[in-house]
Formats: C-alpha cells, sequence, structure tokens
C-alpha cells in the first residue's frame, strides 16, 4: 500500500470505505459478486496502482486486515516519509 504512488491516509480512507460499503450492499444480491468483483478491478487500477496483489487481496479480505494493522496496531501512518 505504501507503494502506491501518491498515497494518503484520505485517499486509502475513501478506497475502502467504497469498497467495504458495496461489498455490504451487494453481498445478498446473486448479481453482486460479479459487480463487487468489477468494482475493485477499476477501483485498483484507478487508485492503488493497478497492482494485481491488491486486487486479490481486496478480494480475498486480507486488504482491510491490512489497513486494520497499519492503522490501528501499528499506529503507523500510510503515507511514506521523505527521507
Amino acid at each position: 500500500i505504501c507503494a502506491v504512488p501518491g498515497m494518503s491516509e484520505t485517499r486509502l480512507n475513501g478506497v475502502t470505505t467504497l469498497l467495504s460499503r458495496k461489498y455490504k450492499d451487494w453481498k445478498d444480491d446473486p448479481s453482486g459478486r460479479q459487480s463487487y468483483e468489477w468494482l475493485v478491478e477499476k477501483v485498483v487500477a484507478r487508485d492503488l496502482g493497478g497492482q494485481e496483489d491488491l486486487q486479490t487481496a481486496i478480494l480475498e479480505g486480507t486488504f482491510f486486515d491490512v489497513v486494520e494493522l497499519y492503522r490501528h496496531i501499528l499506529k503507523q501512518n500510510i503515507e511514506r516519509s521523505e527521507e
């Protein structure tokens, strides 16, 4: 996540909020999985540098676990420090 150019807390929050809300909206809809996969593909291409491993992680749910780990457990900022 930190390797994505221009990543910020605000941008990451927008992505995670959108994806988690749409997952909740579509999880009980028979065509929801297909819609969610399409959305994930577009969001990853637009906001996460098109990285396939991030797309897979989102679809598997591990992406959200990693974000939670960084934000709350490790208390690290997503933005890279300028060195």
